[in-house]
């Protein structure tokens, strides 16, 4: 299976988590960059600003999805909801192959399940698997279990019924 990885970081653990998922995949990975967001607490604060008013930035667009079988995107959670970044992506509506799966990290302070569904909203197909972590446990490397559970369920995904591999 053909895997692309694409993801936003700005903290980088959701990096991290992409790093971690591409080894166990052997996936391709592209990082969406927006110029916009960097280091610093003023640039933190106008994350959590535009997150909350469900802002689309300017992105530097990641390879395209074409000619993959899977594609999975991720990125952290900002104010109870998908990065900025992330929406920029999804709203641009990439040519997502039939399956694609989500992992976000987070925080973990708000609920994560209102960025889940923000992000089902603006993908073109549903997502096959999703992940959502916490970023300390990202960063102690304590989410094993977790990871090996989102990368059989995206190989299930896949599986289709009278078909052997």
């Amino acid at each position: 299976m053909k895997t692309l990885i694409v993801y936003y970081s700005l903290g980088g653990t959701t990096r991290r988590l992409a790093r971690q998922l591409a080894e166990k995949l052997n996936a391709d990975v592209s990082e969406i960059k927006c110029p916009r967001y960097g280091a610093g607490t003023l640039n933190y604060l106008r994350a959590g600003f535009d997150g909350a008013r469900k802002f689309t930035p300017q992105i530097e667009m990641p390879k395209a999805p074409a000619g993959y079988d899977a594609v999975l995107i991720g990125g952290p959670v900002w104010v109870s909801t998908i990065c900025a970044p992330l929406r920029s992506y999804l709203s641009s509506r990439p040519s997502f192959p039939e399956k694609i799966g989500l992992f976000l990290t987070s925080g973990g302070g708000a609920p994560q399940t209102n960025a889940v569904a923000h992000a089902s909203e603006l993908a073109p197909v549903p997502f096959a698997a999703t992940l959502v972590l916490k970023d300390s446990t990202v960063k102690a490397n304590g989410a094993k279990a977790e990871i090996d559970r989102f990368v059989q369920e995206i190989g299930a995904a896949f599986i289709r019924p009278g078909v052997s591999g």
